[in-house]
This record gives C-alpha cells, sequence and structure tokens, in this order.
C-alpha cells in the first residue's frame, strides 16, 4: 500500500472524548501508550475532517478540551476529506502513480480551531445545516424503513439487495462520465433542499479531476472502462461509503446526520490506517462486509476486550 515507518491510529469522536474525560484505567493506559508512541514518531494520530463538524455540538468548554487535545495528540495532522482522497485516488490510478501518506493526511493552517468563537459559532451553524439537509434527504428511504424495519431477510436476498442498490450508485458515475464524453464538458448540477442548493458530489467529483488534474479525454474512457468493470472496487472511499450506505439500507436503519458522519470518516480513514478505533455498530458493519480485511485495517470498538486488545498491539510497537 503505501510505505511508512509508522503507524496510523484512526480515532472515533467518542474515543477522543475518552481519552479526554473518562477515568477508567483502561482508557489512562491507552492515552499514555498513544502519546509515547507520537512522541517517539512511532504512531501518528491525523483528525477526521469531520471532527471540526461533530465536536461543537457538545458543550464549549468540553468542546474545546477536546479539539485542543487532539490537535495536540495529531502534530495538526489531519484526514483529507472523501472529496479530495478521491480524485487523487482515480488520477493516481489511471495515471500509475504512486501513492504517499500526503494523498489522504493533510496539516491544518492552524491548531485548535475551535478555541476561537468564530470558528466555534461556524461549525456549529454547518453542522445545523448539515443534519436539515440529511433529514430532509432522508425523509422518503425512512418513512419506507419504518414499513419494513424488524423483516428478515433471507441471506441470498440481502446479498442481491446490497448488489442492486451498490450497482445503483456506480451507475450513477457511469452516466455522468458518459455525458462528459459526450458533451465534453460538465455542468456542475446542484441538489436542491429547502434553504439551500449543494453540488452534485459526482459532478464535483468529476469537475475536480478535469479542472484540477486535468483528466483528458483517454483517461475519462479508461476511468468509465474500470468503473463499468469492477464497480467502485478499484476506488477505495467509494467502496467503501456505498458498501455501507448499502448494508445500512438493506437492515433498515433510519438515517440520521450522524451516520452519514460516520461513513465519510470511516471511508476517509480506512484505507490509510493500520488501527482503527470507531463505535460498535460500525465495526460490526465493517467486519460484515469485509473491508477490514479488504482493506488490511485491524478495527476496534469500544468495549473493554477491544480496548485490551488494541493496548496490547500498541505496547508491541512501543516496546
Amino acid at each position: 500500500m503505501v510505505k511508512r515507518d509508522f503507524k496510523i491510529v484512526y480515532l472515533d469522536q467518542f474515543a477522543i472524548s475518552n481519552l479526554v474525560f473518562s477515568n477508567e484505567e483502561i482508557w489512562k493506559d491507552l492515552k499514555l501508550l498513544l502519546e509515547q508512541g507520537v512522541k517517539e514518531g512511532k504512531l501518528r494520530c491525523p483528525i477526521p475532517y469531520d471532527h471540526f463538524l461533530e465536536t461543537p455540538q457538545a458543550e464549549p468548554e468540553k468542546a474545546k478540551k477536546i479539539d485542543d487535545y487532539f490537535s495536540s495528540i495529531s502534530n495538526g495532522l489531519v484526514f483529507k476529506s472523501t472529496f479530495h482522497i478521491t480524485s487523487q485516488l482515480i488520477i493516481s490510478m489511471l495515471r500509475k502513480n504512486n501513492l504517499t501518506v500526503n494523498t489522504f493526511i493533510g496539516k491544518l493552517k492552524k491548531e485548535k480551531i475551535l478555541s476561537e468563537k468564530r470558528e466555534f459559532d461556524f461549525f456549529y451553524d454547518r453542522k445545523q445545516e448539515f443534519d436539515q439537509m440529511i433529514a430532509e434527504g432522508a425523509n422518503v428511504s425512512n418513512s419506507f424503513r419504518n414499513i419494513t424495519h424488524n423483516q428478515k431477510i433471507e441471506k441470498k436476498t440481502k446479498k442481491t439487495m446490497y448488489d442492486a442498490i451498490y450497482h445503483i450508485s456506480t451507475q450513477e458515475f457511469v452516466a455522468r462520465l458518459k455525458d462528459l464524453i459526450k458533451d465534453g464538458n460538465i455542468v456542475i448540477r446542484g441538489d436542491s433542499f429547502s434553504f439551500m442548493d449543494i453540488p452534485n458530489w459526482i459532478d464535483q467529483t468529476i469537475f475536480r479531476l478535469i479542472n484540477i488534474h486535468r483528466m483528458d479525454v483517454k483517461e475519462t474512457k479508461k476511468l468509465l472502462s474500470i468503473i463499468q468493470e469492477y464497480g467502485f472496487s478499484k476506488i477505495a472511499p467509494l467502496d467503501i461509503r456505498f458498501s455501507l450506505y448499502a448494508i445500512m439500507s438493506i437492515e433498515s436503519k433510519k438515517e440520521n446526520a450522524g451516520d452519514h458522519i460516520d461513513i465519510e470518516r470511516i471511508a476517509a480513514g480506512l484505507l490509510i490506517s493500520d488501527y482503527f478505533l470507531i463505535d460498535r455498530q460500525r465495526k460490526s458493519e465493517i467486519i460484515e462486509l469485509v473491508l477490514d480485511k479488504k482493506y488490511q485495517t485491524k478495527v476496534y470498538s469500544g468495549c473493554k476486550l477491544d480496548i485490551l486488545s488494541l493496548i496490547n498491539e500498541l505496547k508491541m510497537i512501543l516496546n
């Protein structure tokens, strides 16, 4: 994958909160090991991109403590957004370029961002808008899930449904690539909500590939061919994202803003991370989809046995 002489640890929101506030010995032990690993240069703990959306939902003083500690243990490193990672991976695949840590991880321009009231209020407001968009966008699908909730689905039927949902996502991308080849350009459509429009993610990704990475017609046709043959399996963030969306749809789980943030976090961080500490539900979904093995990442939840296992892993690295 990406050669490096250190390990990358992904810390979910619940994990960083426990590292800051928990009085349990197990979390204190983990905290000391992470700090030791970062100090010795053997570990990196980048901040997930969506940390700045989630953290301001806590009380300001608590949010500030979380952000200050994460800034400290991350040394200002941050996972890039799924959008940026996806476009970089696509163009690297098309041109057979080597991937580096910088493909996935960047450096914050300034640290302890949420210490400033202006920044805190900005991200708080963006999260309110995001919550409203998800509530509107998921309204129909959640109504359908109310009908199908608790209905058992046979394994074979579940697989068929999963493949169908995943396939629809890939075909939307294929259709836009065909439009690009036919028309010679792409116009970014807006996805409309009651209070604002946002750029369509497919159009925005293609636009970046053309205007930032200078993807040409030959490369566009090559990308089209790859997605038609392999779906998103060659583009890790999209493979992860739509695998998780598909399983969530099949299992009739209501969507909320937290689900979407979780999925974006996983899509951005799973491929490059060595250790992935996330809540129990998301770990279960990752294991069910075998994404941990596919992307060679060890995934842990917050249960005691998992934390002890992670502690033992870190001790082997640091001792």
